[in-house]
């Protein structure tokens, strides 16, 4: 699969309205039980949930982000 395809791919999942409904409900979730968490060791793992989770849309942005670059590079030549 090429880097085009990838984003596409990305582009769908990133706005399918199943996927943004269940992200909302685990960041939410993850931050929730963060702000309650009594001990540091509870905090800290909640904080590494909410980074790893974010780092999955990260990464699916840069797909895009890649795949806009190497057109404008494309058409460039």
């Amino acid at each position: 699969m090429d880097i085009k395809e990838k984003a596409s791919q990305a582009s769908i999942i990133l706005a399918n309205p199943v996927f943004q409904e269940i992200w909302e409900r685990l960041e939410k979730d993850i931050i929730i039980e963060w702000q309650i968490s009594e001990h540091t060791h509870e905090r800290e793992q909640h904080w590494h949930r909410i980074n790893a989770l974010s780092s999955v849309k990260e990464d699916l942005e840069a797909l895009i982000d890649s795949a806009k670059i190497e057109e404008k590079g494309d058409t460039q030549l």
